[in-house]
């Protein structure tokens, strides 16, 4: 009973004030993680409005950002066979992710595709996110328990798909890796084809930029939530 009520109270609160992505995170944070079931959203880049999501019909290891070209709403679907933009977007999984409360702002980001966990593999030493399970079974992309850990805890301490997110203003983020607290950005100069981490060494919060101004600006690292559901 207490999952039913907590969550969807915490949704209805969406509808009377400000950006619908900012309380859905906040309503994550303030529920447990073994109550919550995560939300769902699409994660646009600020450089172009684009998706982030797994192409080739979801079976690129890397994600991009892409549109499907039929506007700028819901990565660019058009309404089909009686189904909203959104609808179809989200029954097409490629580029809709559920966020997953492991404790305080810190989150897995699972692709709806096959709810694998977005991680930097080989031990944290991959340039580009890829989706992973380790094959435990649990919620927590599969991840053994170790050293007297639970799965949870052992999956924190791993931290490879591990994420913290940050809100900077209205429904824009910064997404961090908790292996190295660097921010998720397209490089070259935004021109890269897959995100990676990258911090520009001014350190403080704002992925090593010297203000919120300046990384809003900058806008490779930073993107844009959407509720789905």
């Amino acid at each position: 009973m207490g999952r039913y009520v907590t969550l969807p109270a915490a949704i209805l609160l969406l509808l009377f004030a400000g950006s619908p992505a900012v309380h859905a995170i906040r309503s994550l944070q303030q529920s447990s993680s073994d109550e919550a079931g995560g939300m769902l959203f699409i994660i646009k880049s600020t450089l172009d409005g684009e998706c982030l999501l797994f192409s080739g019909r979801g079976n690129d290891v890397n994600p991009k950002k892409y549109n499907w070209n039929h506007g700028a709403n819901f990565c660019g679907f058009g309404e089909k066979d009686g189904m909203s933009p959104k609808e179809r977007v989200v029954a097409n999984k490629q580029a809709v992710w559920r966020l997953e409360k492991l404790e305080g702002n810190l989150y897995t980001i699972k692709s709806t595709l096959d709810e694998e966990c977005l991680i930097f593999g080989a031990n944290g030493n991959s340039v580009y996110p890829s989706r992973h399970l380790w094959g435990h079974g649990g919620k927590y992309c599969g991840f053994p328990e170790k050293n007297g850990m639970s799965s949870k805890e052992s999956l924190l301490a791993n931290k490879q798909a591990v994420w913290q997110i940050e809100n900077l203003e209205d429904d824009k983020f910064v997404i961090k890796s908790a292996l190295d607290g660097k921010c998720l950005v397209f490089g070259g100069d935004g021109n890269n084809k897959y995100p990676s981490r990258f911090e520009w060494g001014d350190g403080g919060e704002f992925c090593g930029k010297p203000s919120k101004e300046a990384i809003l600006a900058e806008k490779r690292a930073v993107f844009e939530l959407e509720l789905m559901a």
